[in-house]
């Protein structure tokens, strides 16, 4: 905002969020001219004791629904989960013939998929492409299909692969299901232009 009108020149703010949730807020008052001061008020770690947690997570495939109540546990549950090996499992299953169901092997990678654009897993997001490179998708996984597709050109972005993830965006726009679908790419390639200041990513 420079040159412009600052509404917030002159106070000051008090962000209490985590230090690494407040980046995005800090700088987005202080491109309003507020003086920011940052007093985390919580903070986020596992647990010293992680022998129920662990438990948990090797049986889960005896468990039906699990219910986070916020960005920060399904960060620590993964990063457990990564501990233990139940990732590895996981992606070990998908790739072999023990998931037979082709609809549960579809939104299995649309929720690992979900998760590599969302967290830094760079070595599950490998195992994921990988796999759905292989999977047959069918006509009744054709929304599973173009959401997996989406979310893997977003990590393509995120590692900083800008024309992959123009490739994949555009991948992505054919394969949408309908034309209400299709919007969401044009939306996501406006959004790799503006990050990128490429215009003909929006193209």
């Amino acid at each position: 905002m420079s040159g412009e009108h600052k509404p917030l020149a002159g106070r000051s703010v008090v962000v209490t969020r985590a230090a690494e949730q407040a980046r995005e807020l800090i700088a987005r008052l202080e491109g309003f001219g507020a003086e920011v001061l940052l007093v985390p008020t919580v903070s986020f770690a596992d647990p010293e004791d992680t022998v129920i947690l662990d438990a948990t997570l090797r049986s889960l495939d005896r468990i039906d629904w699990i219910l986070f109540t916020s960005e920060n546990a399904v960060k620590h549950f993964v990063r457990r989960a990564l501990v233990v090996g139940e990732f590895a499992l996981a992606l070990d299953e998908l790739d072999g013939s023990e998931m037979p169901d082709e609809y549960l092997r579809g939104n299995a990678l649309l929720t690992l998929a979900l998760l590599c654009r969302e967290m830094p897993l760079h070595d599950v997001a490998e195992r994921v492409r990988q796999i759905y490179n292989a999977l047959p998708w069918t006509t009744g996984l054709a929304l599973e299909h173009f959401q997996v597709t989406r979310f893997l050109a977003a990590v393509d972005e995120l590692q900083g692969n800008e024309l992959a993830a123009f490739g994949s965006f555009k991948k992505a726009g054919k394969l949408a299901p309908s034309e209400h679908w299709s919007v969401l790419c044009y939306l996501d390639r406006a959004l790799l232009a503006r990050n990128t200041g490429e215009a003909a990513f929006a193209a």
